[in-house]
């Protein structure tokens, strides 16, 4: 069971990894920026990191459910769309 303040501190390290995700994938993306198709593969392993972080973080709190893991797999298919509609 999680004590307030060690699940505090588990947020902040869940979200740090997240950040840190983001973060790469912003370097990656500046990277290479003169060539679309690179951008596409920098951003899908995210997409995937981030459905994972999602199911991960909220088994971790006890609170995971189908619409839940939907919900982070629209939002990460949404987002590559997104970006492949912009750059391709």
């Amino acid at each position: 069971m999680f004590t307030k303040k060690n699940n505090q501190a588990d947020l902040v390290f869940d979200y740090v990894i997240l950040l840190v995700g983001l973060v790469v994938t912003g370097l990656l993306v500046r990277a290479f920026h003169l060539s679309q198709e690179y951008i596409l593969f920098a951003t899908i392993p995210l997409s995937i990191g981030y459905v994972l972080w999602g199911v991960v973080h909220h088994k971790r709190h006890g609170h995971i459910d189908q619409k839940i893991f939907l919900e982070y797999l629209s939002m990460a298919v949404l987002v590559n769309a997104i970006i492949g509609i912009l750059v391709l």
